[in-house]
């Protein structure tokens, strides 16, 4: 599959890492098995030029998607397939600025996708025949940054949050190894204070972020097979190897080198280091 990320309007730097699409390559045959989509700690909006792809949680319960979605904060694991001819749009919110292009709270969004029209008023609705509609990928992602531009006009700055935003950023930079309680203290707040915040704007606890954080740190460490899972462990905090298969399995469904065997044709561009949309490059 073809992946492809967009630089944001200078206005939407600070809100949106990137702009992302993919389809299938000219010659390629398009991928038709489930490929696992893992959390990463942010909501993301998609948008499907054609046929939306299947979701199916790992207890077996399957349904398409609609034309264009919120993927809420994903707390575990849950598969994709193709339905049909697949282009898609991606809008790769930071952690700390998904919230605002919502008008409300996020975590009755958590593990689930939902239609963008149940979201937004009508007069808000994002152009999606349009989108699809546009004479290249190219063109719909320009489409796509137009509305995120008018979204961001109506954001009220007093949903703005700078202790939110902060926590974020060092909770990324410490790749999830802190206490929360030193990490409160640090911001001057109380540690119930970061909870009700980070529970209202991500959806989840700050200490579930920093996992989540952790885990896909660990991730981007295995790229190689032959990875010593011990170093990794090492490495990203964790106790011991055993610790942190236990985390991997939490948030993946499966032992650190079943993962690694299975095939990722959409999933792998969001763990590769050295794209933008992988944790945000650590920002």
């Amino acid at each position: 599959m073809k992946y492809v990320e967009y630089r944001p309007a200078p206005p939407l730097l600070t809100f949106i890492n990137c702009f992302w699409s993919i389809e299938p390559d000219a010659d390629e045959v398009q991928p038709s098995s489930w490929d696992r989509t893992v959390p990463d700690g942010s909501l993301e909006f998609v948008v499907h030029l054609d046929e939306p792809m299947l979701r199916k949680s790992l207890d077996g319960f399957a349904a398409q998607e609609s034309r264009a979605v919120l993927i809420g904060q994903t707390t575990r694991p849950y598969l994709i397939a193709p339905a049909g001819r697949t282009r898609m749009l991606g809008v790769r919110f930071f952690p700390h600025t998904g919230f605002l292009f919502l008008d409300g709270p996020v975590a009755p969004f958590n593990d689930i996708s939902v239609d963008l029209d149940a979201i937004f008023p009508r007069r808000m609705r994002l152009p999606v025949e349009r989108a699809g509609n546009a004479g290249s990928i190219t063109c719909a992602v320009r489409v796509l940054e137009h509305w995120c531009l008018q979204r961001l006009k109506a954001i009220s700055t007093g949903r703005r949050d700078g202790h939110f935003a902060q926590a974020c950023r060092t909770i990324l930079h410490k790749r999830g190894g802190l206490s929360i309680t030193g990490l409160a203290g640090d911001l001057g707040i109380g540690s119930r204070h970061l909870e009700r915040v980070f529970l209202e704007r991500s959806g989840i606890p700050p200490k579930l972020f920093a996992r989540i954080i952790r885990f896909q740190h660990a991730l981007g460490k295995l790229t190689g097979e032959a990875a010593a899972l011990a170093a990794v462990a090492q490495e990203t905090g964790h106790a011991d190897q055993s610790h942190f298969v236990r985390e991997f399995r939490r948030f993946t469904g499966l032992a650190p080198r079943e993962f690694m065997r299975e095939r990722h044709p959409f999933t792998q561009h969001f763990a590769e280091p050295s794209n933008s949309s992988h944790l945000y490059n650590f920002r």
